[in-house]
């Protein structure tokens, strides 16, 4: 099943949120007057896991837009740069991977510093989670897109009186 929205009676669009970075579809999100929707995955999947969630306006707890944890992307990058170290002494001198091993490193050092300034978009329920960080990417319109987002989300939600926690 494909992540397709389908509306109720009285039921308006409000927002079309969908963010393509790179020609990756990042985060998609479907804001009506009523509910607001976006794609899921089943775990054990026979054909298509792609499905589609919808969450009542009155189900939804609280929306949460702020940064991700500096901590968990630098520890997160000190394990890029060991494991991509292991590895480029492991496979010395007949090494078939060339070039892996140094990029793992170098992505490592660019995670632990740059990774905390990613944003991070969580809306909670009572029966369903959405949990989004934005890639690591730099550039005008890539900040561009990424506060485009956020300011459709938190409009939507201060315009619905959602809880709204921003830091």
């Amino acid at each position: 099943m494909v992540f397709n929205p389908a509306f109720r009676d009285g039921e308006e669009l409000e927002e079309d949120i969908e963010l393509i970075i790179s020609k990756k579809p990042q985060i998609r999100l479907v804001l009506t007057n009523k509910a607001a929707y976006w794609p899921g995955k089943k775990t054990f999947a026979v054909s298509d896991p792609i499905t589609t969630i919808k969450v009542d306006l009155s189900e939804i707890e609280s929306i949460f837009i702020g940064k991700k944890s500096s901590l968990s992307s630098l520890l997160s990058g000190i394990v890029m740069i060991i494991l991509g170290g292991a590895w480029t002494f492991a496979g010395y001198p007949n090494s078939y991977y060339v070039g892996y091993p140094q990029a793992l490193i170098v992505g490592g050092i660019i995670l632990a510093f740059f990774g905390g300034k990613r944003t991070l978009l969580k809306i909670y329920s009572r029966n369903e989670k959405l949990q989004w960080s934005a890639p690591l990417g730099f550039g005008k319109k890539f900040k561009e897109d990424i506060n485009t987002t956020v300011e459709k989300l938190s409009t939507w939600a201060k315009k619905h009186s959602i809880l709204l926690k921003q830091t």
